[in-house]
């Protein structure tokens, strides 16, 4: 969490600087808050519509956003799962 602490701060003291949005971003990234880094690198991005490491960042998000909602939707990403769907303490293949 310190990683996000501390791009928080960043954009409180400078919300103008885009490499702040950039680390924020990656920190909610890191953190799986897929919809935070998106909403960061989108409010960077109309500061610094050309930054390539946010275009990624945020591309990134969006793809591992979906990727989430799909192993939730299969149910591979509820609580208690384990590989192949069999619930924690049975034998997996």
């Amino acid at each position: 969490m310190h990683a996000l602490d501390d791009a928080e701060e960043c954009v409180k003291l400078a919300p103008s600087w885009g490499k702040g949005y950039s680390r924020l971003g990656a920190a909610h990234f890191a953190l799986r808050a897929y919809d935070d880094a998106i909403r960061v690198y989108e409010d960077g991005l109309k500061l610094e519509p050309t930054n390539d490491a946010m275009r990624e960042g945020l591309e990134d998000a969006k793809t591992e956003k979906q990727r989430a909602q799909a192993r939730a939707s299969s149910g591979s990403g509820r609580p208690g799962a384990c590989c192949h769907g069999r619930e924690l303490g049975q034998t997996c293949a």
